[in-house]
């Protein structure tokens, strides 16, 4: 009986120390809402420094060839470097912008 005693205690004690041990679910959830926050912010700065290249690109003075080699166009991926005036313009148009800002 005095065994039986002692196991039960030894194994409520593993148990206690396990379950503070364990992650939780809502540990899980924290740590999935931490990382997609940051990665929205993240989405939300590179777009809003595009936009602004894009906005840059269609108010300089500089010929579209060249407006795209600048430095400015260098931050961009080298997918999205071969936009043209027209293509700022139709976005910015879709965008709701006004060009004479």
């Amino acid at each position: 009986m005095l065994y039986a005693f002692i196991t039960l205690i030894a194994l409520s004690l593993f148990l206690l120390l396990f379950s503070f041990l364990k992650e939780t679910k809502i540990q899980s959830v924290e740590k999935q809402l931490e990382h997609l926050s940051l990665t929205v912010l993240q989405d939300q700065y590179q777009t809003t420094k595009r936009l602004d290249l894009l906005e840059e690109a269609l108010l300089s003075d500089e010929d579209p060839d060249t407006a795209t080699h600048s430095a400015h166009a260098n931050a961009l991926p080298p997918n999205q470097q071969h936009l043209h005036k027209e293509d700022v313009k139709r976005l910015l148009n879709v965008q709701g912008v006004n060009r004479h800002e």
